[in-house]
């Protein structure tokens, strides 16, 4: 299975931080800008003919960008559980201001009632 989002995200980590624009990381390796752009959003994979001038550029290893490691288990699994439990956060807030939202509606109706009740005339039975 190819891997093509992790040299991406080494390749978008590494000019990001030696403050790198892609216009210039893409003079500086002697590559198209448009072919560079693809590459970064993934729509490209990275080649054995330009991850030479990239890793040169950037000061990464070249063979490290195109093979890279398999990712580490555990650290997806806490970036996972982190993400749910975030998730899991943000819908009790949810959940909590749908029911309060709802006691709210609840009472001001429960006071109109009341109140039209009182104002509504009383009316004979014959």
């Amino acid at each position: 299975m190819k891997n093509t989002r992790r040299p991406r995200k080494d390749i978008i980590n590494a000019r990001l931080a030696i403050g790198m624009t892609q216009t210039e990381l893409a003079k500086r390796s002697g590559m198209d800008h448009g072919l560079l752009s693809k590459i970064e959003a993934g729509h490209r994979g990275l080649s054995v003919k330009s991850a030479p001038a990239i890793a040169k550029v950037l000061g990464l290893d070249v063979i490290t960008l195109l093979y890279p490691p398999p990712p580490d288990p555990d650290v997806e699994r806490t970036e996972l559980l982190a993400a749910i439990k975030k998730h899991e956060e943000t819908l009790a807030e949810l959940r909590d201001a749908v029911r309060e939202n709802y006691k709210r509606r609840r009472r001001q109706l429960q006071r109109e009632r009341n109140g039209q009740a009182k104002e509504a005339p009383e009316t004979e039975v014959a």
